[in-house]
């Protein structure tokens, strides 16, 4: 038990200095704190390695985002009550999880069914009531219920598909991260008008190549 308490005592301090070296809002924060994110991992890390600020493999594919870079991203969402997020590899939902309780609504996509899964387990322990995840390709998007407010991607692409651009509603935003030879940045698109974006970088991140 003392252990245990060790455990999420380190995490609670991670996250503490998330908010410092990251700028990440105490909402965002409150809500990591709330989500534990033993839940979110493959069962082998499920010891101390939940608590600390690494990415986690599900498989040589598959993956769950450091907590460092996973909150970045969400916090460049710039979420807003009942924005539609689109969310692309929700792995375990941890993200899904973060996102709602923020008060979006997530439409996840995710490609293995045993992460689609887990996180219908934890949309459930979680009470989530505004979300869904289904199991599919990412390549295409998900044009059916576009346009979105936010389109999330949860790993390191080389450059953004035009599809996911297209399903973007004016004053949306995209998040990812982008990886070339030498080093990964994130990567934040404002869709301005209908024909024209800004860009934001953002660094101190790390992923790996995700496939779309």
């Amino acid at each position: 038990m003392g252990e245990l308490k060790n455990k999420i005592m380190n995490y609670n301090m991670m996250i503490n200095q998330l908010i410092v070296s990251h700028h990440i809002p105490s909402d965002i924060a409150q809500v990591a704190f709330e989500c534990d994110r033993v839940h979110f991992v493959p069962i082998k890390y499920r010891d101390k390695s939940a608590y600390q600020d690494r990415l986690l493999h599900f498989n040589k594919y598959d993956f769950i985002l450091a907590p460092s870079t996973q909150l970045l991203l969400i916090h460049k969402c710039d979420i807003k009550d009942n924005d539609s997020v689109l969310e692309i590899g929700c792995s375990s939902g941890y993200a899904t999880v973060v996102m709602s309780k923020l008060g979006a609504n997530i439409l996840a996509l995710e490609k293995n069914y045993k992460l689609v899964s887990i996180t219908e387990e934890n949309l459930s322990r979680f009470e989530i009531d505004n979300s869904v995840v289904i199991e599919m390709l990412y390549k295409d998007g998900y044009a059916k219920n576009a346009p979105y407010n936010i389109i999330l991607i949860n790993g390191a692409i080389h450059e953004v598909p035009q599809v996911f651009i297209d399903q973007l509603a004016v004053g949306g935003r995209l998040v990812t991260l982008i990886k070339n030879e030498n080093f990964t940045y994130g990567l934040k698109i404002t869709k301005t008008s209908l024909t024209q974006f800004s860009e934001e970088k953002f660094y101190n991140v790390s992923a790996e190549l995700f496939n779309l």
